[in-house]
This record gives structure tokens, C-alpha cells and sequence, in this order.
């Protein structure tokens, strides 16, 4: 019983576990990062070379305190309420990601320092602008190291990048605990791609070498080291991508101007009727409804399943995490035992969702019982909802159900199966529509 009252006072993160210099500790609900005796002299060093003061400055670190009070010595890092993946990133996210990358390993070189890390899952967007979050991804530079986790970066940002550009962006799913692998890339890449100088240098050649653990690594001098970043990160700002996807224009062909002004306004009400908190805006489109609640001082996150209305976002609002996720298909757990990497809803705790010109979606074109989607919501929201009821004669419903009958998708079902997990606090019908923008409560 003393062990078990223990274990929920402090348990290890399992997603630290592969790092021999400290790991992750959860203790009464805060992140604390342990340092090792091992990794005590890379730390000291990141802190005496003014190196970490250099990254703060620059808000490429979060920021920590040290903790000296305690079994082990602590860092207590700035509290993220919430933990992305690349493989949940739109383009621009990677792009920001691997730039930052970049420049933090040019800055630890400026002070003796090697970025010996270069994973994705080590950079957070916080504060509109990606950040490292593992402050014991450093190690003391000697003469003539070279970039030992060059081929990281390749399979973290670099590999997926070309491939979301050139393949189309639902290759970035390919991203694994590992990134994607060089061959692979090389393989899925077209054919024109052989034509780029950068594309040979940094794709096709790593994907014809021998295997990383028994190919002997070059010596290289510093000034030789600092060129090559810098013409690494002039090969990712050439990367670009274009945004393709129609639904950039959904409401202005689904609404009337007074409903849509009716809708505008209702959930604006709605929302300055709550609580500040964390809001999740599911099927977010374009984020203006992501945009509104973030402006009310909420801290919001908007997903959708179509990655061009996510790189939309993140263009356009800054300040709104912007992630690709599919209701029906969410991000799973994954790595070790499937537990190094959490599912999107082990992550997600929002006080409020959003869920507007989306139930038809999961009801009629993913046959999800309106009861499941009552239980979905109220297992993951800690206290409101904002939905928009969208019937079944409407025109953009009747679109996707191609003449096929839904018995179960009407309004009496909705309210049936919501009364089950909310109460009704607010009903706002659009003019000219049938649709209706409802506020509730979990019970």
C-alpha cells in the first residue's frame, strides 16, 4: 500500500528511458528532469559556456530552474500542457523544427559545445516558435568531431520533408520513433530528384553507405563544420510547400452571410461565457474559430485530418498549435511497449472542445453511432462543449451520404444520446439553416 501511495506520488517517464544522462520524472503532477552523474559535466558546461543563456535569449531552450533539494539533482523545466509529435506536424512545423535544430547545433559550436541530439521529438512549439525541451542534448566539443547526429536529422526532418513536398503530405506518417530512413526516401522520391546536388548529398549518398554503426566517421575541423550547417540550413529554407486543399473556402459555400454571421457570433458568445482553460477545436478548417477562442486568452490546439488546413493555419495564426489528426483515426500509442509515445488523447485534457461542421462527418460519412460520439466527447473534456448540430437534409450532409439512409442520425438522437454525458446550457439556431450551435456541460 506505502509503495503504491509512492508510485503515484512519483513514477518515471517512459519515454526518457533511452538517455543515459537523466531521464523524466513525474511528481505530483510535475516534470522533473533527473541528471545523472554521468551527464553532470555536459550540464555544467551548457550553463558555465553561457551556452543555455545564449538558447534562452534566442527562445530556441524552454526555460528551468535546478532543484538541489532531493534525492537527485532536479531540473524543474517550464510546464508544457501538452506534448506534439512530428508525425502530427503539418510541413511548417518541420520546417521551423529543423531550422531551430540548426541553429541551436551553430550556437553550441560558438561555445564549445556539440548538439548531440537532433530528434524531432526534442522540439515543442511554444510561444509561436519551436524550442528544444531535452536540455541534456548537449556534450563538449573536441577538435575535429563531426555532427554525430547528422543522420538523425536526415531521418527526422529532412527525409519527411522531401517527401510531404514531392510524395504528398500523408507520407509524413511514415515518420517513426526513428524518423524515416534514408533508402526509403530515396526510394519513394521521383525520379527528378537525382538532378539536385543537395538532394545527392543529403539523400541519395547516405541511402547508398554502409550501415551507420560500422561506417567509420571522417574527422572534420570546426570552421569545415560550421560551412556545412550552414549550407544544411540553406538546403531546408529551399524547401517549400504549397497549400492544394479546397476547404480553405468551406463556410463561405456553406453558410448564408446571416448565418454565418449568426454562427460567428453564437459561438463567440459561448466562449466568452466560459471560463479561461485549454480549448481543442476538432475539424478546425482553417482555424478562425481556433483564432477566436485563442484571442479570448484560451490556450488552443486545432486539428484536422487535412493537412493543408493545418499548414493554413500555421501560417495564418501563430498563435494556435495546429495539428493534423483524424477524429475516427487519432494519433496511437507507440515505441516501447506501446508506451514511448503516448495517443493524442493520453496527451489531450482540453476544459473545452470545439466541435463545429464536423458531426456529419463522423456520423454519416465514418458510420460512428451519435452515442459513441456523446461518449468520446465526454471522456476527453474536462467540462464544456461547443458543437454544431448539422442535419441530415443539409446540403453538404445530404452530399456525403450519396442517397443512403441514417435512421440513427437525427435531432432527437443527438439530444438523446448528449443528455446522456452534457446538459444543454445554450441552443443557438443559424438563420436561414437548420443548423444549430450548442453549449454544454458534462455532468
Amino acid at each position: 500500500m506505502v509503495q503504491s501511495q509512492q508510485d503515484a506520488i512519483q513514477r518515471r517517464e517512459i519515454s526518457s528511458f533511452r538517455d543515459p544522462a537523466g531521464q523524466i520524472v513525474i511528481r505530483n503532477g510535475m516534470v522533473f528532469r533527473e541528471i545523472n552523474p554521468s551527464g553532470m559535466t555536459d550540464y555544467n558546461l551548457l550553463i558555465t559556456s553561457g551556452l543555455y543563456k545564449a538558447l534562452l535569449d534566442k527562445k530556441l531552450i524552454i526555460f528551468h530552474k535546478e532543484i538541489h533539494d532531493g534525492p537527485a539533482f532536479c531540473l524543474l523545466p517550464r510546464q508544457l500542457d501538452f506534448i506534439s509529435y512530428p508525425y502530427e506536424w503539418p510541413f511548417s512545423y518541420y520546417k521551423k523544427a529543423a531550422l531551430a535544430t540548426i541553429e541551436i547545433a551553430e550556437e553550441a559550436l560558438k561555445h564549445g559545445m556539440m548538439l548531440k541530439d537532433a530528434s524531432a521529438f526534442n522540439m515543442q512549439y511554444v510561444d509561436g516558435q519551436m524550442q528544444l525541451i531535452d536540455t541534456l542534448s548537449f556534450c563538449k566539443y573536441e577538435p575535429g568531431m563531426p555532427w554525430f547526429s547528422f543522420q538523425q536529422f536526415l531521418q527526422h526532418f529532412l527525409n519527411p520533408m522531401l517527401l510531404m513536398t514531392n510524395c504528398g503530405p500523408a507520407l509524413s506518417g511514415l515518420h517513426g520513433i526513428n524518423g524515416i530512413p534514408s533508402k526509403l526516401t530515396a526510394q519513394l522520391l521521383p525520379w527528378y530528384q537525382h538532378l539536385s546536388f543537395d538532394a545527392l548529398a543529403y539523400v541519395y549518398a547516405p541511402s547508398w553507405g554502409k550501415d551507420s554503426t560500422t561506417k567509420k566517421i571522417p574527422r572534420i575541423g570546426k570552421l569545415q563544420l560550421t560551412a556545412f550547417l550552414h549550407s544544411l540550413k540553406n538546403y531546408v529554407i529551399s524547401i517549400t510547400y504549397k497549400v492544394k486543399s479546397a476547404w480553405s473556402e468551406y463556410d463561405n459555400c456553406s453558410y448564408s452571410v446571416s448565418a454565418l454571421a449568426d454562427k460567428h457570433h453564437a459561438v463567440s458568445q459561448m466562449l466568452l461565457h466560459l471560463p479561461f482553460g485549454k480549448v481543442l477545436d476538432l475539424g478546425a478548417n482553417t482555424g478562425y474559430y481556433s483564432m477566436m477562442a485563442a484571442l479570448g486568452g484560451n490556450d488552443v490546439i486545432a486539428t484536422d485530418n487535412d493537412h493543408d488546413c493545418v499548414e493554413y493555419i500555421v501560417n495564418l495564426r501563430p498563435n494556435v498549435l495546429a495539428l493534423r489528426m483524424d477524429v475516427c483515426n487519432p494519433t496511437p500509442a507507440v515505441g516501447w511497449d506501446n508506451a514511448e509515445r503516448k495517443s493524442f488523447w493520453d496527451r489531450c485534457h482540453p476544459d473545452t472542445i470545439l466541435c463545429l461542421a464536423l458531426i456529419h462527418h463522423l456520423c454519416i460519412s465514418n458510420n460512428t453511432p451519435l452515442d459513441y460520439v456523446a461518449r468520446l466527447f465526454s471522456a476527453h473534456c474536462r467540462r464544456h462543449l461547443i458543437i454544431e448540430w448539422v442535419p441530415p437534409d443539409d446540403p453538404k450532409a445530404a452530399a456525403i451520404a450519396f442517397n443512403r439512409i441514417f435512421p440513427r442520425y437525427n435531432l432527437d438522437v443527438f439530444k438523446s444520446a448528449f443528455c446522456d454525458y452534457f446538459t444543454f446550457e445554450q441552443e443557438r439556431p443559424l438563420a436561414d439553416s437548420k443548423r444549430i450551435i450548442y453549449l454544454m456541460e458534462k455532468r
